[in-house]
């Protein structure tokens, strides 16, 4: 049964959180395609979705989150910097602007040179970075804010530049 949750006015109250971490909220469900938009009735959960809170709610199997990465690196359309790093560029060690510039010509090619924002995109590729490395020397295992997709090891972190793995 779709659920009408995301367009409710109260749905920061439901949720605990801002209306702009719902709208977030509601982007990386798509991204990760736990969630399938019905036009006019709302959002209910996928296959995948229902699969991981049926078995892995809280998400404690490193299987889930290769799950999850596999449904996000197949999302050109709402994930299209994640498609096209893990698809598109066949850099091995590199820094930011080098990832930057061949993401860049990736996407050009696949809108076909529409406009749309390089300041999103340098946001998207630090978030992505982020999402799957760490800092060495900020290596502390109490730190809540390191992404549980580092455990994947696709992408090192040392001196300001990148390793990519597979």
């Amino acid at each position: 049964e779709p659920s009408r949750i995301f367009n409710s006015n109260n749905a920061p109250d439901i949720f605990g959180m801002g209306s702009n971490m719902v709208k977030a909220l509601r982007y990386w469900l798509r991204a990760f395609c736990l969630i399938k938009e019905i036009p006019g009735k709302g959002v209910k959960l996928s296959e995948v979705g229902s699969l991981i809170k049926q078995y892995d709610l809280y998400i404690e199997d490193s299987f889930t989150l290769w799950l999850l990465h596999s449904s996000i690196v197949k999302n050109i359309s709402e994930a299209t910097t994640w498609f096209m790093f893990f698809n598109r560029c066949d850099l091995v060690e590199f820094n930011k602007e080098s990832v930057y510039r061949v993401l860049k010509k990736e996407i050009d090619v696949y809108s076909e040179f529409a406009k749309y924002s390089e300041k999103s995109l340098s946001l998207d590729i630090d978030v992505l970075l982020s999402m799957y490395s760490k800092d060495k020397r900020t290596d502390d295992p109490e730190d809540k804010n390191i992404s549980p997709f580092v455990q994947l090891g696709l992408v090192k972190h040392s001196n300001k530049m990148y390793l990519k793995s597979r």
